[in-house]
């Protein structure tokens, strides 16, 4: 079987509500809709993906001919199945396709393939819709041909078009080759005729969701600051080093961490503590403050860590703790310079540990609050 053989009433069979090449079913398609259809994809994913979508499309059908053409016939040659190809874009009305030359070695060692297309329904499609192109469009046309001469090499084929219609050229032209023969030149051309790698895609718009997000939250923190500002005792500032303090408490602010604040008494350490807590993710909960140094260390344990029935005298019912009480809150912790080593102690698995001992029980239970601390001694 020769390629010029080929003629497309012997080729295609023709029954109402079925058309058939060789056993597989085909639908007539309107050029004037395909055009307006590749003209939403181009709007909606932009012409890199409608690129991609087009010529993987044609590298499928391009399989799918050459399949049914090594099933059908007998041919002379693989030069003469190879030439099919451009065959059959002909009686399929796609372009007509002249053969301008075709190099095959001996054991498919070397290949290349050039080939004119005059009057590319594909170039017409692109410019039904768009307007001159400033670079070859016939994706479907080189998918195709790129498809249908992989599947007869067994190797990777890939075509590459120079001149297009849709460009101005009075002809399209196209050239093929064996992937490694192309070297370097074939790398732009690639990710068209491959799958999109999804996981790396999700991992990029993951990435991108993450910046989004941060530039929304810095926006949002910064937004409150101002707020927060305009509502606090420290909007009217002009003391350069209570300044720094307050540029020092913003920042602290962002972490959830816990924070220690010193000074003299009556210098506004509970409203540092309390500004921190509100510029902070957790000012939509309590903000409890107890003076560590006004409590004797039995009820002050009992205030912190809460207590059960009968663990003590007077302890008629289970009390909650602050530490319970100020769930996903802040705690402060007045006057911490003034707590007994023994409460230390047990203040330390709270901070540590993020969890607490209430009197009388014998197991633990989570916390989740911030710590925020002040004393008016020189801890060192």
């Amino acid at each position: 079987m020769r390629a010029d053989d080929l003629k497309l009433g012997e080729l295609i069979n023709f029954e109402e509500g079925r058309l058939s090449l060789a056993g597989r079913r085909l639908v007539l398609h309107d050029m004037r809709a395909f055009a307006h259809l590749r003209e939403d994809l181009w709007h909606m994913l932009g012409s890199e993906h409608t690129r991609r979508i087009l010529t993987r499309y044609g590298f499928f059908w391009g399989q799918e001919d050459a399949a049914a053409m090594k099933r059908v016939f007998t041919w002379d040659s693989l030069t003469e199945w190879i030439k099919a190809g451009p065959r059959l874009h002909s009686l399929q009305g796609v372009v007509r396709a002249v053969v301008k030359s075709l190099y095959i070695e001996e054991n498919a060692a070397g290949f290349r393939m050039e080939v004119i297309w005059h009057d590319s329904g594909e170039a017409a499609e692109h410019l039904a819709v768009f307007d001159r192109a400033e670079a070859p469009v016939c994706w479907m046309l080189v998918g195709y041909a790129s498809g249908y001469a992989s599947f007869c090499t067994g190797r990777e084929v890939f075509f590459i078009e120079d001149k297009c219609m849709a460009k101005g050229d009075p002809v399209c032209t196209v050239t093929g080759q064996y992937r490694e023969a192309w070297g370097n030149a074939i790398i732009p051309h690639l990710p068209y005729f491959k799958a999109e790698d999804i996981q790396e895609k999700i991992e990029k718009l993951t990435s991108e969701l993450r910046r989004k997000n941060l530039e929304l939250e810095k926006e949002r923190n910064r937004r409150r600051l101002i707020e927060v500002r305009k509502r606090s005792a420290f909007h009217e500032i002009h003391s350069s080093s209570f300044l720094k303090v307050i540029d020092l408490a913003q920042k602290v602010a962002n972490y959830d961490t816990t924070v220690l604040i010193t000074g003299e008494t009556g210098t506004g350490k509970e409203v540092l503590a309390r500004y921190i807590h509100q510029l902070s993710g957790r000012s939509g909960k309590q903000f409890l403050a107890i003076n560590c140094g006004a409590l004797p260390d039995t009820l002050l344990e009992s205030e912190l860590f809460g207590h059960t029935a009968g663990a003590f005298t007077g302890a008629l019912k289970n009390r909650e703790g602050v530490f319970e009480q100020a769930a996903g809150g802040t705690i402060f912790l007045d006057e911490i310079g003034d707590i007994s080593p023994a409460l230390q102690v047990k203040l330390l698995r709270a901070v540590e540990g993020k969890e607490i001992l209430r009197i009388g029980e014998s197991s633990p239970r989570k916390i989740d609050v911030r710590i925020i601390a002040a004393t008016n001694r020189d801890l060192p």
